[in-house]
């Protein structure tokens, strides 16, 4: 699981604050996208805490 703070740490490289719902538009634009190919949507979202990627990725 990816905690909203390590996801903007990563993403944008700065500090966020508690009103920063920047990174919850950037997921749910992943999210279209990954509509678009597959009706299954392995990004969960765990209240008050970040996301979950619910898939097993593997390497080709």
């Amino acid at each position: 699981m990816l905690n909203r703070d390590s996801l903007v740490d990563h993403i944008h490289g700065r500090d966020w604050n508690t009103y920063d719902r920047g990174i919850d538009g950037s997921v749910g634009r992943l999210r279209k996208k990954i509509k678009l190919v597959d009706k299954y949507q392995p990004i969960k979202t765990v209240r008050n805490t970040g996301y979950l990627f619910t898939q097993t990725v593997t390497s080709s």
